[in-house]
């Protein structure tokens, strides 16, 4: 149970980047930071859903996949869950296992040893000077130099800014 980090019981308190949502663009926010050498904590309500896909496994151009700047893909995950590759309606389109995607996704995560899986409820966002406090549902606080709120389809993909 090693890379079971989500089972701690003795917590680190401060991290450099701390990462609320494990949806895509939370799940890939987390990677990218601990893959710089971050130490980072993904604070998730539920790993269940970690890189759930909420459009479902639907095809997709392509050409998507090419580019850098692809929202939510990673080559190697997206290659291994490929269902379907092909012409449909005259366009070459990739069709996604999504459970796949997400058990991919989740192994790649629980093996990252800079990283911290928490599953709790973030009730408080605080920042004091330059330190985020992020404060969980079972009391848990956390610390953080930089702090990534991924909510996404769970607040109804809605952009949520301060006080509105």
């Amino acid at each position: 149970m090693k890379n079971r980090k989500y089972f701690m019981t003795k917590l680190d308190k401060t991290y450099e980047v701390i990462v609320i949502g494990a949806g895509v663009a939370g799940t890939h926010a987390a990677h990218a930071a601990e893959k710089e050498g971050a130490r980072t904590l993904l604070l998730t309500s539920c790993w269940d859903t970690a890189a759930c896909l909420a459009w479902g496994p639907r095809m997709y151009p392509k050409e998507r996949r090419r580019t850098k700047t692809s929202p939510g893909m990673n080559r190697e995950i997206v290659r291994k869950a490929t269902l379907y590759q092909g012409v449909v309606d005259g366009k070459e389109t990739v069709l996604l296992d999504e459970h796949k995607y997400q058990g991919l996704w989740r192994e790649k995560l629980e093996r990252q040893d800079g990283l911290t899986i928490f599953q709790d409820t973030c009730h408080e966002v605080v920042k004091e000077e330059s330190i985020w406090q992020v404060k969980t549902g079972w009391g848990a606080a956390f610390r953080g130099k930089a702090l990534i709120i991924a909510s996404g389809t769970f607040l109804g993909a809605e952009v949520q800014i301060g006080l509105d």
